[in-house]
This record gives structure tokens, sequence and C-alpha cells, in this order.
């Protein structure tokens, strides 16, 4: 097969500028897939297991050399979908030095690139959110599914993959050679890329699976378990055996305990480092939650104050006492902003600035909590954060759950002994907020007349936007239910 010939002969010029061999077994996989003739294959193989680098060439070699009958006036295209844009967008880079390896001219935007084949065609590899909408309207030479399993709605947490790819199959009717590639590393039994892989080889498709070690070589099973010690996670991650349970815990008690610090509870202010402050407001039944969070310049968070209040339905708390026991904290620690979720945010405002307080909301869905909590498990893994020696926090931390339903992951708080766990999700914003370095000094200077406060307020809020706008696209506003 001509095209086959072409990424054998694309993958020796790679190596010869220093690029790593395609592994055997990504060369079986693909030389079998392109024998069978079938348009679908579904992969799964386990994390950097060197799906993005193959893929990235077998895109460029579609695009330039597959035999597609592009019409007059139409572009054929290669899209990269996935839930994160960064991340396909990050395939475009590996793409575009293919490209100029390869010595083909190409113009290119912030989500696409675009080149003529040999042919005088024009082709295009462009990323796409993983949306209904967002993969409608184009003609789909070589589609590539990113990390299907892990497809996610930002608000809802739900994956779409079921509905985005009802969606994206058609982009491929008017082309008889095209092909559709679903890649992902495992995460349950209960979402579209695990239904897919069910199915086994029919007329239609054909699925391959490989642990990290099988297919990329040049990591042992031995430096896999150093990556993640985490038997479970790593059984699913690199071994690539889905996760059959219904739920499980985010985080692992080894991981909380090897980033808690002994000592002290609370750390006071100290110089050059930088503070911020998150709260999770409530009133009855679950607890208010407040942090304070301490950035020093190794840019190591550290939770350096945590503190909650506690109301019953029949006693519930006051928002205007509560805020002053706040207010009087941050002033220990240099800070006169809050950032907050949607509850009552506007209300509380209202009487945050008689208290010389002010309220910045953070943008906190139910999605970006789940995200949040997948993060943090990182984080700690990573021993990139610092938790303070509380043993109330610890229980809330490790008993938030994740649970794997057809629609994706689901976010269990328990209650557990009259608690919600409300340090937990305080905690995660605190350590997650993709907050900007020079949002993080709340000094004196902040401090002044109530329009100038107003104006930085907002600032913040728009800047806080516009960072989760370009991590999560296509978000809009949850109410986190009491």
């Amino acid at each position: 097969m001509v095209l086959l010939e072409r990424l054998a002969a694309l993958d020796r010029l790679l190596v010869s500028k220093g690029w790593p061999a395609t592994s055997g077994w990504w060369q079986n996989t693909i030389e079998t897939f392109y024998n069978s003739g079938k348009p679908f294959l579904v992969l799964r193989v386990g994390r950097r297991g060197g799906k993005s680098s193959t893929l990235c060439r077998v895109a460029v070699a579609e695009a330039l050399w597959g035999e597609h009958d592009i019409p007059p006036g139409d572009v054929g295209v290669v899209p990269f979908v996935s839930t994160r844009l960064e991340e396909a967008g990050e395939r475009l880079q590996t793409i575009r030095k293919i490209l100029v390896a390869l010595g083909v001219k190409f113009q290119s935007s912030s989500d696409a690139l675009r080149a003529q084949r040999p042919d005088g065609k024009d082709v295009m590899w462009r990323c796409f959110p993983a949306t209904v909408a967002g993969v409608s309207g184009f003609t789909t030479i070589c589609g590539v599914g990113d990390e299907v399993a892990k497809w996610k709605d930002r608000d809802t947490g739900a994956n779409p993959a079921t509905e985005v790819l009802r969606a994206l199959r058609p982009t491929l009717a008017s082309q008889p050679n095209a092909k559709l590639i679903l890649s992902s590393s495992p995460l349950g039994l209960l979402d579209a890329h695990a239904d897919a892989f069910a199915l086994g080889d029919t007329a239609e498709q054909m699925v391959a699976m490989a642990e990290t070690w099988v297919a990329n070589p040049t990591l042992s099973i031995e430096r896999t378990k150093q990556l993640e010690p985490d038997e479970a996670t790593w059984r699913r991650e690199y071994a690539a055996i889905p996760q059959a349970e219904a739920e499980s815990s985010f985080l692992s008690e080894v991981s909380v305990d090897s980033c808690t610090r002994p000592a002290p509870l609370h750390i006071h202010r100290e110089r050059g480092v930088s503070y911020y402050a998150t709260m999770d407001p409530a009133t009855r039944g679950h607890a208010w939650t407040f942090t304070v969070g301490g950035i020093r310049p190794n840019m190591k968070k550290s939770v350096v104050f945590h503190k909650e209040w506690q109301g019953t339905r029949d006693s519930p708390l006051r928002p205007r006492d509560v805020l002053r026991g706040i207010r009087s904290i941050c002033s220990e620690y240099g800070v006169d902003m809050v950032w907050t979720d949607q509850l009552a945010v506007d209300a509380l405002r209202d009487i945050a600035d008689d208290l010389d307080l002010t309220l910045v909301e953070a943008p906190w869905t139910l999605g970006r909590k789940i995200e949040a909590f997948e993060s943090l498990r990182a984080d700690l893994a990573a021993n990139n954060v610092e938790l303070p020696p509380d043993p109330v926090m610890k229980t809330d931390l490790l008993q938030v759950k994740k649970r794997l339903t057809r629609s994706g992951i689901s976010l269990e708080i328990p209650e557990i002994n009259g608690r919600h766990c409300d340090y937990a999700p305080a905690v995660a914003m605190l350590l997650h907020l993709p907050l900007p370095l020079p949002d993080l000094t709340f000094q004196t200077d902040l401090k002044g007349e109530a329009k100038e406060k107003e104006e930085r307020r907002k600032a913040l809020e728009e800047e806080q936007r516009k960072t989760w706008a370009n991590r999560f696209p296509r978000s809009r506003t949850w109410s986190s239910p009491r």
C-alpha cells in the first residue's frame, strides 16, 4: 500500500533527524489496520505509550498522500477532537515540526495548520472541542479522537463522547477512504470508548490494546510504577486495564500524608510569600469553610490557615458574623479579597463591602470541581502542595469519591459523622485556581476607595474567566446545590 510506504519513509526521515522511531507494536498495528480496509480503529493504550507521536505521523501521511477525492473549493480536514483544546494544540505543534522536517510549506493559525497536497488539493489539520456543535460542518479525511474515555463536559462532568461521535461520523460520509481513530488510555467500563472497544473486531472496525511498555519499549514496567505508585491507578493508566469498580476515592492516604507538614497547624505571615484566600459558604447543614493559601518563590502552594463555622437548620449561621471573622483573619495575612463560588455571591458581597472585604467570584462548576480533584491528586503525587496536619481536613479529603457512570465521572461528597467533607471543595479550589501571579499579592496598596476596589474586583474576575475559558472552553455557570 502506497500510504504505508510513505508512512515508513516519513518515519525513517524523522529518525534521521533525531526523532524516536515508531515502535514495533505501533508499526504492526497500523499496518494491520490499513491492510484490513476498515474505516474505524479503536486503540486502548497506556499513558505515554506513543499515541500522540504515532498518530501525528499518521495524520500527516493521510492528509498529504492518502487516497482522498477532495472536491474543488473544499478542504480535506484532519480533526483532532479533545476536551482540552491545549492538548489538541500540542498535536498541531508536533505536526508543524513534521511538516518542517518534510520541507512542506504551510499556513498556521491558533487552532489549525493548512497545506497543499502534491495533487494541489487543500488539506487542514485542526483542533476541535469534544462537543456536538464543535464537530459539525466539515469534510473529514482522517479523524483522531484524543483520550476519548476521558472526554467530559466542563460544567456537568459527563462524558459527551456518544453524542459527539454520532455528530463526527457523518463528516466522513463523502470520503470512502476516510478513517476515524479513537485513541485513549482507559477509564472505566461504561463510557463510549469502552463500548466501542468491547465490540471487538467487526466488519467496520479494528481494536488494539497495549500496555505502556509494549507500545513504548523505552519505558519499563518498573519505571511506570515509579511514575504512579498507586496500584489501582497504575493498572488503569499504564497497564491499560479499565477501572471496573463503580466508586473509588479521588485521593490516597499515602499521597495526602506525604504532603502534610508535621507542624504547625497554621503558619503565620512570612516575608516574601504571596497570600490569597478562598471560602465555600453555607449557613445550615454544610459548614462554611475558609482557607488561606501561600505561594513561596518555588511556586509550591501551601494551605497556611483554615477554619470552619458550623450552623444547623435550627440555628443557621449569620453571614455578617462569619464574614467579620474572615475579615479579621485576612488582615493578618495582608489579604482583603476572597475568592468564592457562585452561591449567593451578590448578597454576600453586599455584606462584605460594609466590612471592607471584597469577594471575587470564581467560575466553579461541577465539571471544574472534578477537574480540581483530579489535578489535586496529581499534585499530591508529585509533592507539589502542602497540607496542614489536621485530621479533620484529611478525613474530608479522603472521603471524596469518584463514581464511574455511563455519562462519565460524577463527584460524590458523602456525609460522615454529621459532616459533609466541607474542607474538601474549599481546599481543591484553593490549590487549583489558575490565579495570575500579580493577583496573588493582596497587600495594603489594594485598600482604598470603594470605586478602586470594585474596578479591581471586576478586573480579577475577568482575568479569571479568561484563564478558565482558555483551559475549559465553552463553559457556562453552575450554582452548587446545598
